[in-house]
């Protein structure tokens, strides 16, 4: 029979412990893990100043009106030994060509880390880029990444002047009238204007939105009493509106009048606010008009 002395046993049992529990002061290291050629995202590049405007995103065109560039972002351990090449994509405009370099810009950089400057127009638009192993594109390709985003427009003002027509004639009155047409603040429009006319609010200040309607309004300059109004929903708006092209007829005697009109868009519950003008007219060629009465809806 085996006899185990007591002070066998102890240091049996501290060997034992040794081999158990780690050296005070460090820690077990865990196995790194397996890297991969991948794309995570992009990056909005101001290229006025190359420098990261942060993570692509929905943006207003008017925050960049000298344009963007997008980078193609990879993974922090997809070092030059995993990624050698990235071929990007986008739709408006075209874009589809192998990047050799980082960084893997969307609109090229040149020199290296110079970015190129585009105006992506508004809408919704789609970037990709893939990495590949190849240094050309063409081998050992990763998983594409895409991302959508949209580039948004903030209306303007929709009504910014206003025409004065020959409702007889169905068009803007003679230059020797008036040039173009365009009522200004202050405009005199002089004997020998038609007695038969038509004003059209001109809605050209916010390209891309859907209007819905166009409310003009034309009132006494002086006691600022409403003589005419109207909510037109189709172009021209005039302000004693049309058929099909065909201008209808108003008549305004001599005087001065304030004219005002603002849009309503898609998706919106009120009007914007008022574009106005002031302007006055002499006599027109036939001889005086009637004196217009006030109108409730130009209230």
């Amino acid at each position: 029979m085996k006899i185990f002395h007591p002070t066998s046993c102890l240091l049996y049992g501290i060997a034992l412990i040794a081999n158990l529990v780690p050296v005070s002061g460090t820690k077990a290291t865990p196995p790194t893990p397996a890297c991969s050629n991948e794309i995570i995202g992009f990056t909005l590049i101001d290229p006025d100043t190359d420098a990261e405007i942060g993570p692509l995103g929905d943006y207003d065109e008017s925050a960049y009106p000298s344009g963007v560039n997008i980078r193609a972002d990879y993974s922090p351990c997809s070092t030059a030994d995993f990624i050698d090449s990235v071929r990007v994509t986008f739709d408006d405009p075209s874009v589809s060509f192998c990047e050799l370099e980082t960084p893997y810009s969307v609109f090229r950089d040149s020199p290296e880390g110079d970015y190129r400057a585009v105006v992506i127009p508004v809408g919704v638009h789609t970037v990709s880029a893939t990495p590949y192993l190849s240094a050309d594109c063409s081998s050992d390709a990763g998983a594409t990444f895409s991302q959508t985003f949209e580039v948004t427009a903030i209306a303007g003002r929709c009504v910014t002047g206003f025409k004065l027509y020959d409702s007889v004639m169905d068009s803007v009155v003679a230059d020797s009238i008036l040039t173009g047409g365009e009522i200004m603040e202050g405009s005199v429009i002089r004997s020998g204007r038609p007695c038969k006319l038509n004003i059209e609010a001109v809605a050209d200040g916010c390209p891309g939105f859907d209007i819905v309607s166009v409310r003009l309004q034309l009132r006494d300059a002086t006691t600022n009493a409403g003589i005419k109004g109207r909510r037109e929903n189709d172009a021209p708006y005039m302000l004693y509106g049309d058929k099909d092209g065909d201008i209808r007829n108003g008549s305004v005697p001599a005087g001065k009048y304030r004219i005002r009109a603002a849009a309503i868009l898609d998706g919106e519950s009120s009007y914007q606010d008022y574009y106005e003008i002031d302007f006055e007219f002499d006599a027109c060629a036939g001889g005086s008009t009637r004196s217009l009465r006030g109108n409730a809806d130009a209230k």
